[in-house]
């Protein structure tokens, strides 16, 4: 009895407007270092014990101006993680049609959802195999060792130093704790901007993997 296949939905388009999103949280990340790196040269001439509400007017103002980057930049790398996870179903979804052949049906789909579940929870180890599977086998390819690590690495590093910074700087009482919360902060851009970069490279990498992957099954030559 015949059934109705999964379609293969190709990556490109919307790698391209990941990246596009990624891009905004990615300029506020080297916007907020680089002003939060000049705010800090002036907290350093301070006082630490000072108190935040004695300081004056312009360091207030470029205060403000690095927490509004610094919650701008939180926010839209939120909406960046719904992107992703929008990313991941159609990945999963990509490889039943290219390998399991099941039924286009509400339980199978279900079941594609849990695994995209499963990527964000067990993302190294479930995103390795995707990298593998992705590219046909006669192609032979072996992907980067040091990317999923390195990406890991600067996912995590970038989401604690953030934690932090935010505790610091919510209860920021003298100089020296607000000091201490930006060169957290600082080291998060840091880390994010790596992170989007790696990402970026990660999401191609698949999503062209998994094109060619279905174009020869398809009998059609690859584009590049």
């Amino acid at each position: 009895m015949a059934y109705k296949r999964y379609p293969f939905y190709d990556l490109h388009l919307l790698n391209r407007v990941i990246m596009g999103v990624m891009a905004i949280p990615g300029i506020l990340c080297v916007a907020g270092f680089i002003h939060g790196f000049m705010t800090l040269q002036q907290l350093h001439g301070l006082a630490a014990t000072d108190i935040i509400t004695q300081l004056d007017t312009e360091l207030k103002s470029r205060i403000a101006l690095d927490s509004l980057i610094r919650i701008t930049q939180i926010s839209l790398t939120g909406v960046l993680g719904i992107f992703f996870g929008y990313w991941l179903f159609y990945a999963v979804r990509n490889l039943v049609c290219l390998y399991d052949e099941k039924p286009h049906t509400l339980k199978n789909t279900l079941i594609i959802f849990m695994r995209m579940l499963s990527c964000i929870f067990l993302a190294l180890r479930t995103l390795a195999s995707m990298r593998h599977r992705s590219a046909p086998e006669h192609h032979n390819f072996v992907p980067d060792s040091w990317l999923l690590p390195l990406w890991w690495l600067a996912l995590v590093g970038a989401n604690v130093s953030k934690i932090v910074a935010v505790y610091v700087l919510l209860n920021v009482d003298s100089v020296a704790r607000l000091i201490e919360g930006m060169i957290w902060m600082s080291a998060a851009y840091v880390l994010y901007l790596a992170m989007y970069i790696l990402t970026a490279i990660l999401i191609n990498e698949i999503g062209y993997w998994q094109r060619v992957n279905w174009q020869s099954q398809q009998d059609l030559p690859a584009e590049e």
